[in-house]
């Protein structure tokens, strides 16, 4: 890999890396919050059962406005002693990244004599150019070549870099929306529009991954009708490369809240009734 790719690579991983600690750290914190409030969600109800006696609805309202009561209150003090970031941080710290990378694989391109603006890389009718003095071209580009590649301000004309970059992609996209879907969120304590709520944000949720897992095999088109250049793509192997290792790099350091059983309280018997 050339040196002025490689520096752009370990820059962007230098930026990238405390997000991606925080963004952890806060998700296995925010699991655990999640089954300890599960566990007190069962206690509160196998109490609401003995305080207001089942068979009439209005004890059954008492019942789920105090359970849902004592929750509340529950998780409050279970975030102030495991404080974690809220749910929406997480994609917002995730986009965030976003900008950096578009401007790294930007100045790449450009780097390597590449005149075209954005709206002209994908739309050829556009016949528009960038002022090449405000990011010079690197002059490695153009001398170092690479297996078949002639030079790597030049495109690979055999796809197999663009394609090696979409396998990647697409397995670190689902790899990601795999890990999501393992961490459902517990609606079992919720009543009412909040309950609706999640479950309409799980199915957008679900929606949403079909599309990012599909948006790798449109980028990797795009990267081939536009015929960007070998270094642009080089980039774009390493970050994905780099993310598929520090990912599980960072889940083995900081490691995983574990799952444990709910436990279920048993239900007391009536007097003179046999348990079976």
């Amino acid at each position: 890999m050339p040196t002025a790719v490689w520096d752009r690579l370990s820059r962007d991983t230098y930026i990238d890396w405390p997000t991606v600690l925080l963004t952890h750290r806060s998700r296995k914190r925010r699991e655990t919050a999640m089954q300890l409030a599960s566990a007190w969600r069962i206690a509160y109800q196998d109490t609401a059962r003995i305080k207001f006696p089942s068979g009439r609805e209005a004890d059954a309202k008492k019942a789920e406005s105090w359970v849902a009561s004592q929750l509340k209150a529950r998780r409050k003090a279970i975030q102030k002693h495991n404080s974690y970031l809220p749910i929406w941080v997480e994609p917002v710290l995730a986009l965030s990244f976003i900008p950096v990378w578009v401007f790294s694989m930007d100045c790449i391109r450009r780097m390597a004599g590449d005149k075209r603006t954005v709206t002209s890389l994908f739309f050829r009718a556009d016949g528009s150019t960038i002022d090449p003095n405000i990011v010079p071209m690197e002059p490695g580009f153009q001398t170092e070549t690479l297996w078949w590649i002639p030079n790597l301000a030049s495109p690979d004309h055999l796809w197999i870099l663009p394609i090696t970059y979409g396998v990647l992609a697409t397995f670190s996209v689902w790899t990601r929306v795999r890990e999501a879907a393992k961490r459902e969120t517990d609606t079992s304590s919720l009543n009412g529009d909040a309950e609706r709520l999640k479950v309409f944000s799980a199915n957008l949720s679900k929606t949403l991954s079909y599309i990012l897992t599909a948006m790798p095999t449109v980028f990797t088109y795009l990267i081939i009708r536009s015929d960007l250049s070998t270094a642009v793509v080089l980039y774009l192997i390493g970050t994905t490369t780099t993310q598929l290792v520090q990912r599980p790099l960072l889940a083995r350091v900081l490691g995983t809240a574990k799952r444990f059983p709910l436990l279920k309280a048993k239900q007391a018997k009536p007097k003179g009734q046999v348990e079976k």
